[in-house]
């Protein structure tokens, strides 16, 4: 389905909350997604001017979902949402809010709410929020892909930022795979969401007294994390990349570090979903518009899905020439599979 996955808990109670709802145990959710710690660094942070709104704007909210939330800070008292976006109020969540150790802080909504849930923290450290359907057993809802509203956290009680020792973010990395200017870099199969493309492990050295790393890929950000590798996909055959590492510490992200740049192998003549002479495409950064053109098919659909895996479009398709607005989509890296009766073929674009 979508963003970025790792592991999760089980759940309890809080006085917000509606008690004739139901808790909901994580392995009724899909994920738990980490998009919160990988663009805002986790839970926010009130450094005396106000916590931050931290609010996910590159896809909606579907039922039967979880989030991993880093930097949960006990006694601070947090506000989950789902009121903003265009799909918001398709459907009336509940949330479960579940501490590190597996109990449940909270579940349900707040009072008066159709679309958020306060709770104070019992515990510091990596909580777990899971997405349900109000009124729907857990794991059963059938808004599994109906856009609810974007993803949002806050909180309050003042100012609650650790302080930082750090006088400098820390140095840049030097010692990385693939090897800058490398060609004909072997990359494997990935499929996420029905999507076949191709993918490769980037690795770096970790420095000393970072946190986390900010990876930009071809000149976008991708977001942080705390590890020394990453697997990208959305990657095509003989086609050359560029990427960069950038080391974060409670002082800031590095800047000057180095941009790098691979080539990955030439594909295999033999696999082809697509007639090459057949198919073209076009991606307008003006206008926010794919142009798509067969030679004699017609086009029967398209997915777009974000680099994350997120399905952020799904369009039936008609003709032989189709021209597919994007403007709602926020920039980042794209990729597209284009459907022509039975056979699909994917094609990257970036929105800047």
């Amino acid at each position: 389905m979508k963003k970025i996955t790792f592991l999760l808990f089980a759940l309890m109670v809080f006085s917000f909350t509606n008690l004739s709802e139901a808790q909901c145990a994580v392995d009724t959710a899909e994920g738990p997604y980490t998009n919160f710690n990988t663009s805002f660094g986790g839970a926010p942070c009130d450094d005396g001017s106000g916590s931050p709104f931290n609010e996910i704007t590159a896809f909606e909210s579907w039922a039967d979902e979880a989030y991993l939330m880093d930097n949960i800070i006990s006694g601070y008292t947090y506000t989950f949402s789902l009121c903003n976006g265009p799909g918001a109020g398709s459907w009336t969540p509940s949330f479960t809010i579940v501490a590190p150790s597996g109990a449940v802080d909270a579940f349900g909504l707040n009072a008066g709410s159709t679309c958020a849930l306060t709770w104070t923290a019992t515990e510091d450290g990596t909580y777990t929020i899971v997405i349900s359907e109000e009124g729907v057993a857990c794991g059963f809802s059938t808004n599994q892909s109906t856009d609810n509203g974007f993803p949002a956290i806050t909180g309050t009680d003042g100012e609650n930022c650790a302080a930082c020792e750090e006088l400098f973010p820390p140095s840049c990395t030097t010692v990385i795979e693939p090897t800058d200017n490398a060609i004909d870099v072997v990359t494997t199969e990935n499929v996420t969401e029905g999507v076949s493309s191709r993918q490769v492990s980037l690795e770096w050295d970790a420095v000393t007294g970072a946190d986390a790393y900010e990876i930009s890929f071809d000149g976008v950000v991708l977001g942080q994390t705390p590890n020394s590798a990453i697997n990208i996909y959305g990657l095509d055959y003989d086609t050359t990349y560029t990427w960069s590492i950038a080391p974060v510490n409670c002082a800031g992200v590095t800047s000057g570090c180095a941009t790098w740049t691979f080539t990955t192998e030439t594909e295999n003549l033999s696999i082809n979903d697509f007639n090459q002479n057949s198919f073209s495409h076009n991606f307008n950064n003006t206008n926010s518009t794919l142009k798509i053109e067969s030679r004699g098919s017609t086009f029967t659909s398209i997915e777009i899905y974000s680099i994350t895996g997120k399905n952020v479009l799904s369009k039936q398709l008609n003709d032989s020439v189709e021209t597919i607005n994007v403007s709602e989509l926020t920039d980042g890296i794209y990729l597209a599979k284009i459907n022509i009766n039975g056979n699909s073929k994917t094609i990257k674009f970036v929105k800047n």
